[in-house]
């Protein structure tokens, strides 16, 4: 009798720590950040990815063109706010990914963020910006 009551508690604590573990797995899962979610697909449009470099000089930094690039094109803000996202609460807080989460992957854009980066870098080694 003893040894049936024991197994019968052991196998309720058993359940209830799985319930737990499971409770906690879609708990986390709801609230992963949002670099890891899923971009939209849609591209950008030939102003958007033009007004790039220009919102960067404005700002002067990788953040700052952000947030000017998401308050100025309210429909095109997702993608920045996954990149202010990264760069918040990311563990390496790198400007080459946060450039990546902001990318739609078209060459045009690539382009724009290559040389949004490049100047990034000009500035931070304090290298001369030379003419092409």
């Amino acid at each position: 009798m003893f040894y049936t009551v024991m197994g019968v508690i052991l196998l309720g604590m058993a359940c209830i720590g799985a319930v737990l573990f499971i409770w906690q797995d879609m708990r986390d899962r709801r609230n992963t950040m949002p670099w890891k979610k899923r971009p939209p697909k849609k591209g950008y449009s030939e102003e958007f990815l033009a007004s790039i470099e220009k919102a960067y000089e404005a700002a002067g930094s990788i953040r700052g063109m952000l947030q000017i690039m998401e308050e100025k094109y309210p429909k095109e803000k997702r993608r920045a706010e996954i990149a202010l996202a990264y760069l918040d609460h990311s563990r390496y807080k790198d400007f080459e990914t946060t450039l990546d989460c902001f990318s739609d992957g078209s060459i045009a854009c690539k382009k724009a963020i290559e040389e949004v980066l490049l100047r990034e870098i000009q500035k931070r080694q304090a290298l001369v910006c030379r003419e092409h």
